[in-house]
């Protein structure tokens, strides 16, 4: 989003904010808010009679816009990122030097207009999600 310019000074719109996790259901929340939340999972091994297991993290980025056209802009280029995203590097930034920790496969992705809002700032609230796809023996965890 920086290479696109979404945070740079002078654009006809209002800042675009990013966070990590989502908002919550009483906060009050400035227009072109966008947040990242991890959903629901899911485990299943990858062959009969091993200990390799597959984990399935669904990917929700929330998307609070101050217009339809921003909302859709924005949508599209976030969209856009992750179709184009064929393996994401998973860090651990807990160090004091980050750890490539593992790598995920991106799938699966889709938009949703959110329709059944309650709250003025959710009148413009679009939905990009996606799977990860991380493979990894059991016994190395």
């Amino acid at each position: 989003m920086t290479s696109l310019g979404w945070f740079d000074a002078g654009r006809k719109h209002r800042p675009v904010k990013l966070r990590d996790y989502p908002a919550d259901n009483d906060e009050v929340i400035e227009p072109n808010f966008i947040s990242l939340a991890l959903e629901d999972q899911s485990f299943s091994y990858g062959e009969v009679g091993s200990n390799l297991t597959e984990q399935k993290p669904m990917i929700a980025i929330d998307i609070m816009a101050e217009s339809q056209s921003v909302g859709l802009h924005l949508m599209g280029d976030i969209a856009g990122w992750a179709q184009n995203l064929s393996v994401l590097e998973v860090y651990d930034l807990t160090m004091a030097t980050p750890e490539l920790k593992f790598y995920c496969e991106v799938d699966n992705v889709y938009t949703e207009r959110v329709r059944g809002y309650t709250k003025p700032h959710q009148k413009f609230w679009w939905v990009v999600m996606f799977t990860l796809e991380r493979y990894e023996y059991a016994g190395d965890l």
